[in-house]
């Protein structure tokens, strides 16, 4: 879809609560590696170093992952850097539904990122609990979770 967007959202992760917790067990793993006290093999000190360098990844991929959403008068596209580095585009035909609604992101997706429920709905978020709730043709589900709902609703007005 190449048209000109009507309504462009970009989210990162910046909820202090999520920061607070990566950020401890980023200094923890630190702390034992410099202090050492209790390091009692090579098994863990090499143990600790994945650590760091797994912790310090996974800070580093929250850090800059993004939910970038367009919607145009073709359709919505939207990605999640760095897991879903490709738009992946709705067209309005292939929609049947489309709700923007307050949802329980732990409740109904098990939290906030790119979330798949046993019933099959996908959800793309990163914070909050409004978002774009579609229903394709086929019966599939697609959540896209919004910090600006009164923006989004005035350009799917724009649009209908």
């Amino acid at each position: 879809m190449e048209s000109k967007s009507i309504f462009e959202e970009k989210q990162y992760f910046r909820q202090l609560w999520l920061w607070v917790i990566l950020l401890i067990c980023d200094a923890v793993i630190v702390y034992l590696i410099i202090s050492g006290s209790n390091i009692d093999s090579q098994v863990e000190y090499i143990g600790l170093w994945v650590s760091c360098f797994i912790t310090f990844g996974v800070t580093i991929l929250i850090y800059f992952s993004c939910l970038h959403t367009k919607i145009s008068r073709e359709g919505i596209s939207f990605k999640f850097f760095p897991l879903v580095n490709q738009w992946k585009n709705i067209r309005w035909q292939d929609m049947e539904n489309l709700e923007l609604r307050k949802y329980n992101p732990i409740k109904e997706f098990g939290g906030w990122g790119v979330r798949t429920t046993l019933e099959g709905k996908k959800a793309y978020n990163i914070a909050g609990n409004i978002g774009l709730d579609i229903t394709l043709k086929d019966k599939k589900s697609i959540l896209i979770g919004t910090q600006k709902p009164d923006e989004l609703r005035q350009a799917i007005k724009q649009i209908a």
